[in-house]
């Protein structure tokens, strides 16, 4: 049988990277467009770790791949996707491309066959590179697989290397970041959230009711009071018109989402993201969690594990430590201008413990308000921040720690966040 040509391998990398399968996965299509090209100009023995880390990753000469292991996380990750495509849309491509385990440069295939597309096999040195990448660390990725009971075996393979991986993504990160969020890495993970409903109250002052049910309502729109409300506020209300009103609660934290999704992403672990309405701890076993809400907006909060130290009152928005020797309570709330009632300073709350079940953990990001649980996730994601709180704790960020943040703002944007009290074991 003749060579594969050229261009019958640029055709198949068009339909590989039009696919849906690599629609959402830019990097993996920068590096497969990089290997194929660089082999089709006949420049395979130059794909080496270092090259595509440089060239595709745009990683400074200095990258040493002893203590990054984004090449090889990415590799095994293209071979998955590789794999599922083949086993699905691409199950009958005439021209079949991969990247072998043990080299970065593609071979190509009739129908997956064993034909090359150039004379010459070429296999770059990756010294102890694909040790590294089958050390088995605990990881979790999501892959989707083929229905076709022939791709099975090769699809378990390939998710097995890719749990193995995902971890050393995490290489990366800086030192604080990875010391406190390698602890949530150990198990699935879930970061919950709710943002409010408030239903506008029409009369002759505007007045608003938090809801902890669904509206299917456009913002603003009037309807009928929800009859799951409360019989006491029914009686208050009598027949009075409500508005579906809660666009300025969604901000601060869907940034918090933001910062704390973005941690995952650079460390390459998957995270599940869901909103709290109407869940309960059960849905949580055996996965590690992230709340990011308010103390009163989320009926699951209610369900949270006690705090050790310090205390999240729901009914009244402030937070309080234990009395000190003299009797007196330490109070932290938000202040506003008197004249404008503009806030010029809230307070956010970050702690880590045990989880909603045995072995299991529990990070907190919360504040008094939307504003507080952004600095408090500004707070946690950042080198300075996890710094400051090691720095607290003696050199090191505890196990189980809880944190009180004076959250500053301006024009009601968060402009500074500092530690005002730890607690740690």
């Amino acid at each position: 049988m003749s060579a594969i040509s050229p261009d019958s391998v640029r055709a198949e990398l068009e339909r590989i990277v039009a696919s849906p399968k690599f629609r959402d996965a830019p990097g993996l299509v920068r590096l497969l467009q990089f290997v194929v090209g660089w082999e089709l100009e006949g420049r395979g023995t130059e794909i080496k770790e270092s090259t595509i880390a440089i060239e595709v990753f745009s990683r400074g000469q200095d990258f040493d791949g002893r203590l990054d292991n984004l090449v090889r996380v990415n590799a095994s990750r293209l071979r998955a996707k590789l794999t599922a495509y083949y086993a699905e849309e691409g199950s009958e491509d005439e021209v079949h491309v991969e990247i072998p385990r043990g080299s970065y440069v593609p071979k190509f295939s009739i129908g997956g066959g064993p034909q090359a597309a150039h004379e010459e096999e070429t296999h770059p040195d990756l010294g102890n590179s694909e040790e590294v990448e089958t050390v088995a660390r605990r990881g979790f990725g999501r892959l989707w697989v083929a229905a076709a009971a022939a791709c099975v075996v090769l699809a378990v393979v390939a998710f097995l290397s890719y749990r193995a991986g995902v971890r050393n993504t995490a290489a990366g990160l800086p030192a604080r970041t990875r010391e406190l969020y390698a602890r949530l890495w150990t198990r699935p993970v879930v970061m919950v959230y709710r943002v409010p409903v408030f239903l506008r109250i029409e009369r002759h002052y505007p007045a608003f009711l938090l809801y902890e049910g669904h509206v299917t309502a456009m913002t603003y729109e009037s309807l009928p009071l929800p009859s799951d409300v409360d019989d006491e506020v029914k009686h208050k209300l009598g027949d009075r018109t409500v508005r579906y009103e809660n666009t300025w609660t969604d901000v601060g934290v869907a940034q918090g989402i933001h910062s704390l999704s973005t941690i995952f992403g650079r460390a390459g672990v998957d995270l599940t993201i869901e909103d709290t309405l109407n869940a309960t701890a059960a849905q949580f076993r055996d996965k590690n969690v992230i709340v990011v809400s308010t103390p009163w907006f989320s009926s699951l909060v209610g369900q949270l594990p006690a705090l050790r130290h310090f205390q999240i009152e729901r009914n009244y928005p402030r937070i309080t430590g234990p009395k000190t020797a003299d009797g007196k309570v330490t109070d932290y709330r938000s202040v506003r201008l008197k004249d404008t009632g503009a806030m010029i300073s809230t307070t956010g709350f970050v702690s880590l413990g045990p989880g909603f079940w045995p072995g299991t953990r529990l990070l907190r990001v919360s504040g008094l308000d939307p504003i507080g649980v952004q600095g408090a996730a500004r707070f946690i994601t950042s080198e300075a921040g996890l710094e400051e709180l090691a720095r607290r704790m003696g050199g090191k960020i505890s196990a189980q720690f809880e944190a009180v943040l004076v959250v500053n703002c301006l024009k009601g944007q968060v402009s500074t966040v500092t530690v005002a009290e730890v607690w740690h074991e």
